[in-house]
């Protein structure tokens, strides 16, 4: 699954530095992974973890990748907790390119936000029959991607990590699960609703660096 078999927008964008959009600027580079901010942020201080070479979810990469993009997440949630308050992380994770779960991005992305409430409660407001497992870490992702499994992974605040079999056919739900509990339920399309405010705000308190 590394290998790029279509148009990406991170691929073609932000990846390899050919982007001026405001959503697209690289707060961090680790090498193999990004920090940016997200089109789309429903709060302020929401950043993505963006693998640079192609890759469809965080289950498919290789083993020896997994270290350094754990290191790029925490580096993501102090930045959150340090400017905007304490971070979910969560993944919409496909297991084949071209469904409804993958966001209508491809390649991976974990989110990192600041949200005042747990991922996992909103969502079984929208979506009852989402059941969770407590997992260990990102590592557990692997083996569900292996088996050709969707699955959406989420860290709440106090670390624990879950993992959960998302709702058939729905595109974004965590995404609609957080618009919904901030209180603007329609506004969970990243494309139709950039929120660029948000953006600017994150941009604002987060200066670009390197590690």
């Amino acid at each position: 699954m590394g290998l790029k078999t279509r148009s990406c927008c991170f691929c073609d964008g932000v990846a390899r530095g050919a982007s001026e959009a405001p959503w697209d600027r690289v707060f961090c580079d680790s090498g193999s992974f990004i920090i940016t901010p997200t089109k789309g942020a429903l709060v302020p201080g929401w950043l993505l973890v963006v693998a640079k070479r192609h890759v469809l979810c965080s289950g498919a990469i290789s083993v020896s990748e997994l270290p350094e993009l754990a290191d790029c997440v925490r580096t993501a949630q102090q930045m959150v907790r340090d400017n905007f308050g304490e971070p979910t992380v969560f993944e919409h994770g496909p297991s084949e390119a071209g469904t409804s779960l993958g966001c209508g991005i491809d390649h991976l992305h974990l989110h990192v936000a600041p949200l005042s409430f747990s991922l996992r409660k909103a969502t079984n407001k929208l979506f009852h029959e989402v059941k969770w497992e407590s997992v260990m870490g990102l590592s557990s992702t692997s083996a569900l991607f292996e088996s050709r499994v969707d699955y959406g992974f989420v860290q709440e605040p106090n670390g624990r990590m879950f993992i959960c079999s998302p709702p058939r056919g729905t595109k974004q739900f965590f995404r609609r699960a957080i618009a919904s509990e901030i209180g603007i339920p329609a506004e969970y399309d990243y494309s139709k609703f950039p929120h660029l405010s948000n953006v600017i705000s994150t941009l604002d308190k987060l200066p670009h660096r390197t590690p």
